[in-house]
């Protein structure tokens, strides 16, 4: 039956095609079945053991670098001419390349978040240093593969490759400024540090916490939840407040009482406030005056320090200072008044007719 088929096609008969494209279309289906069934199946987190090394390589196979091998695959039952020959050579070494980067890039990127998850607790400082670099290695392993693959291209010179694309590179630097300037900026945060990942900050009228350091844009998650990307080169030229970096944190609080309230009370407020304070876990009072005749009230003001440096824990150790002063006043009978203010309305007398 397949003596029918007595055309030829670059040199080979409708026998060799036939067998090159059934090879070829098994190993499609075969390596796409094994690469569905082990992303299914695969677990991301862990650390690197010879078995999800395995894994990970089928689990990480391009669908076009499959597409690609296997019709070399299959056509190594075939043959060519020169010409064609050598575009499926080049063919295959780029899809290589591009095959290997990915493999590499995808455990390098496990490693890296793997130890950057280690040292978050320990060191954030360091965490947010090793994704930084883990990006520019990710990035640099692109650009050995690539320089690789054209260095064997036969016929490419890639002394002069390199040559011309530093010339181009002069214009391309220009076109990219924005992007560099966000590069830039990245290194600048890894290695000067003024935030790391974790840290609460305030950047203008935002803040939030720091969720993700990349080489153009800084994630901040805000109280409400929603994502505040900035670009690293605007983030670095703005006003950066760093609430993470307290070692103590300081609280005011202002207190006014009745003006009607007897001297010998007034004198003991202090001593109330004092100990409502320093009940306080790692809370001192640092000092409480009074400090003004207000239009309504007697102010005093009160200023307090805790070691607590979560900003959710300072609020609290606020909230239990007022709600014990309150309670305190309530209990001797000390009034904090509020504005009134009283509306007489007066009946206009009716003109006689």
């Amino acid at each position: 039956m397949l003596e029918q088929f007595n055309f030829e096609f670059l040199g080979n008969d409708a026998v060799e095609w036939l067998y090159g494209l059934a090879l070829s279309a098994g190993l499609i289906f075969s390596l796409m079945v094994v690469r569905g069934f082990i992303r299914r199946r695969r677990k991301e987190e862990g650390r690197l053991t010879p078995k999800r090394i395995i894994t990970g390589i089928f689990s990480h196979l391009n669908p076009l670098a499959i597409v690609v091998f296997s019709i070399f695959s299959g056509s190594l039952f075939l043959e060519f001419p020169d010409n064609v020959d050598r575009i499926i050579r080049i063919v295959i070494l780029f899809t290589s390349a591009f095959q290997f980067g990915v493999w590499i890039n995808s455990f390098l990127g496990s490693a890296v978040e793997q130890k950057a998850a280690d040292e978050l607790e320990k060191n954030p400082a360091r965490a947010t240093t090793i994704k930084t670099f883990g990006i520019i290695g990710q990035f640099l392993v692109w650009v050995v593969i690539f320089l690789f693959a054209i260095d064997n291209i036969s016929g490419i010179k890639l002394n002069a490759l390199i040559a011309s694309l530093g010339i181009g590179g002069i214009a391309v630097g220009f076109a990219v400024k924005s992007i560099l300037d966000d590069l830039f900026a990245s290194l600048s945060i890894t290695l000067d540090q003024p935030f790391v990942i974790g840290d609460f900050i305030e950047v203008g009228e935002f803040n939030g916490k720091v969720e993700r350091i990349g080489l153009k844009s800084t994630t901040l998650r805000s109280r409400r939840g929603e994502l505040l990307i900035f670009g690293n080169a605007d983030l670095l030229n703005s006003r950066i407040r760093n609430y993470q970096t307290f070692d103590e944190r300081v609280g005011s609080i202002t207190l006014g009482v009745h003006p009607n309230t007897p001297i010998p009370l007034l004198e003991k407020i202090p001593d109330f406030v004092r100990e409502i304070v320093n009940r306080q876990k790692n809370t001192n009072l640092r000092r409480i005056h009074l400090i003004e005749l207000g239009r309504y009230t007697l102010d005093y003001e009160l200023l307090f320090n805790t070691s607590f440096s979560s900003f959710s824990d300072f609020l609290d150790i606020k909230q239990a200072i007022i709600l014990g002063i309150l309670d305190k006043f309530n209990k001797e009978g000390i009034i904090m008044p509020f504005p009134v203010q009283h509306i007489m309305l007066e009946k206009i007398p009716e003109k006689p007719e």
